[in-house]
């Protein structure tokens, strides 16, 4: 099945969020300016307005693979 835009931009950001976040969270040299906080909230909220606009059923599919992925 191939994924359209909407979903490949939520994934990526689904991955890369996790890793600022941890960064934010535990690497004591890890500096952020107001600039990056801005630029990391938008991308949570465009991630966000993106997989809103993928139709329910590939939601489901997508949230089911990341759930139960292929064996």
């Amino acid at each position: 099945m191939g994924w359209d835009g909407y979903i490949r931009a939520f994934a990526i950001s689904s991955i890369e969020l996790p890793v600022k976040r941890h960064s934010a969270d535990y690497d004591p040299l890890a500096r952020f300016t107001v600039a990056d906080a801005i630029s990391i909230v938008d991308m949570a909220s465009d991630a966000i307005i993106q997989f809103s606009k993928v139709s329910t059923d590939h939601r489901k599919t997508f949230l089911t693979l990341l759930l139960c992925p292929p064996r």
